[in-house]
């Protein structure tokens, strides 16, 4: 069984928007990865980001589904390579 540990990352993207980056911690292996990158702007339902998570998570467990990295910045910086 792997354990997870869920941390938030929160970057200011302009003054209608912020990304969420939802991140795992491999409680395991001390290994870090980014699960999604959410767009929460003020006119939207939000709500449905956490619903995707569950999703994505029940779908296919986060050991095989990400790639994982020694830190938490090099996680997020290679998700930003991936996804521009």
């Amino acid at each position: 069984m792997n354990f997870y540990e869920e941390c938030f990352v929160w970057v200011r993207h302009n003054n209608n928007c912020g990304v969420r980056y939802t991140c795992l911690k491999n409680l395991q292996t001390d290994m870090y990865c980014v699960q999604s990158a959410d767009f929460y702007r003020k006119d939207n339902n939000n709500n449905r980001f956490d619903n995707q998570f569950l999703e994505l998570l029940l779908e296919e467990d986060p050991l095989t589904r990400c790639e994982w990295f020694n830190s938490l910045a090099d996680a997020i910086s290679h998700h930003l390579k991936d996804f521009p």
